[in-house]
């Protein structure tokens, strides 16, 4: 990444752990960044385009931990789940405390950022892909609509927790926590009962 860039991230996430999103004003970025205002707009059109590019950066670098998860194939997954130790649910962990910074300003629903949202929208479209990838055959019933987006936003809650928590756990208790979530009775989809 560009530093100019980085610079302009991090002063943005410093402000965004001391105020309001809607509070934060681009003279304030430019501050704590120490850049001009040109330099700025060279980069970014305003303060959105900074959040958004921060939340599609650290959104896809999550994402591509599933789609690793996906490539290992269906097998190994639920062989994984089954012996209660999860490889990838382990790198989600080590991913989040890698960029914990941003990801403990972001997370918290109070920063009025709709990161939280954007993360458990993805994490649940990227789950369907997987699952339908896999040729997995689902009953797409009311209560699998419910489970889905329940399964997706507890991922991102449990991920706000740790980081709230100060990461106290390690990864890999993180990822067996997660992968003990997954298979309990509510989270289990119908057609892992029949597997």
């Amino acid at each position: 990444m560009n530093k100019t860039k980085k610079k302009i991230q991090d002063a943005f996430i410093s402000l965004l752990y001391q105020k309001n999103f809607y509070e934060i004003r681009v003279p304030q970025i430019i501050d704590i960044a120490e850049i001009s205002r040109s330099t700025f707009y060279n980069h970014f059109e305003d303060k959105f385009d900074v959040l958004e590019t921060i939340s599609n950066e650290l959104i896809a670098g999550f994402i591509d931990i599933m789609l690793r998860l996906r490539k290992r194939g269906e097998r190994v997954f639920f062989e994984e789940i089954t012996n209660h130790y999860c490889e990838p649910y382990i790198d989600y962990f080590i991913y989040l405390n890698k960029h914990k910074f941003y990801f403990t300003a972001l997370l918290p629903g109070t920063s009025a950022t709709n990161f939280q949202e954007l993360l458990a929208n993805k994490i649940n479209e990227t789950r369907q892909g997987t699952i339908s990838a896999w040729g997995v055959e689902t009953n797409y019933d009311d209560l699998e609509v419910y489970r889905r987006k329940i399964l997706a936003n507890a991922y991102v809650t449990i991920f706000e927790e740790w980081l709230k928590r100060g990461c106290r756990e390690s990864p890999e208790v993180m990822g067996i926590m997660l992968t003990d979530f997954w298979s309990s009775p509510l989270m289990v989809p119908h057609f892992m009962v029949t597997k």
